[in-house]
């Protein structure tokens, strides 16, 4: 980052893809004024710790916390379960959407019966899960790795509680059930009665189109990231487009122009994800959420539904 704020002639930035190399670059570009529009960052505190002069970065994915409630909004609202068992791995990301999931679905007038970590015994999980039976919970939310989840659901169904959604984060979307290690190889039949919420849009309206084009130009089927890092490169071009020529100005004049169309929160920009706008800490609006579902035929993941998180979660 600190050799492509050294190259005036950049004047946009798409990616990261990680949070935590975020965290590390955002101030590099925060100070040289260069616009980041990021397809793939989910840490809520990226925009929220600080106070960003010039403020630089956006995002076109939702953030973790705003996924977790949209999780609880899923369970209670289309799936109509209103109690549920929630688990997390004992990691920090994991608690964190297991703890923002529950705080949601209680706020939306769900209950939860059981509030626990995965034990790392066999006999302490059993007596964990033997617990939550005698208080009959409707669905399972998991927040964690895939593989944890697949050690949680496994008890879980040899237990009784099989037949009954769980629902995880995007941590599930780890391969096929083909793919060695991944949570549906793990799970086998299991995985009938599993969601997955990507924090993002996959089937927006210029999504068809997009996909086939992609096919066209690489032989392969776009990731849903693919998409989304399409969606930012329009945020950029639309950014450039709102500029007035102005043959006079500097470099660095245009970025900081760049900057400000892209950051701008009156402006609605038309993606292949739809119209989406940024707010005033560079979050994407509105929050849509994809479900997945696991598909018995194809042996995989496959696009179930959408839902708009926009007003849940903090």
């Amino acid at each position: 980052m600190r050799h492509i704020v050294g190259d005036a002639a950049v004047v946009a930035v798409i990616g990261p893809f990680n949070s935590y190399v975020a965290q590390a670059q955002i101030p590099i570009s925060n100070a040289a004024g260069l616009l980041q529009c990021s397809p793939a960052t989910t840490d809520p505190q990226l925009t929220r710790t600080g106070t960003p002069n010039p403020r630089n970065y956006i995002r076109v994915i939702t953030t973790d916390d705003a996924a977790a409630a949209g999780a609880a909004r899923f369970v209670l609202e289309r799936l109509g379960k209103t109690s549920v068992l929630v688990v997390d791995d004992n990691q920090d990301q994991g608690t964190a959407m297991a703890d923002w999931f529950a705080a949601e679905f209680g706020r939306l007038g769900g209950s939860v019966i059981l509030r626990e970590t995965l034990p790392d015994s066999a006999s302490a999980l059993s007596a964990m899960l033997a617990s939550a039976l005698a208080k009959r919970p409707q669905a399972i939310y998991f927040g964690g790795s895939g593989d944890r989840a697949a050690t949680l659901l496994n008890a879980a169904v040899q237990a009784g509680m099989g037949g009954i959604p769980f629902v995880g984060s995007d941590a599930l979307n780890d391969g096929d059930a083909a793919t060695p290690g991944s949570f549906l190889s793990l799970v086998g039949e299991g995985a009938q009665d599993a969601y997955s919420v990507f924090p993002g849009l996959v089937n927006g309206p210029g999504e068809a189109t997009f996909e086939a084009r992609y096919r066209t130009s690489y032989d392969a089927d776009p990731t849903p990231f693919a998409a989304l890092g399409y969606a930012c490169a329009q945020v950029v071009v639309a950014a450039l487009q709102q500029i007035e020529a102005d043959p006079g100005m500097s470099a660095i004049g245009l970025r900081d122009a760049v900057r400000a169309a892209g950051v701008d929160t009156s402006t609605t920009f038309d993606t292949i994800l739809g119209p989406i706008a940024f707010d005033a800490r560079g979050d994407v609006t509105p929050k849509r959420l994809t479900i997945y579902a696991f598909d018995t035929t194809a042996r995989d993941w496959a696009y179930a539904d959408q839902i708009d998180a926009t007003g849940v979660g903090r």
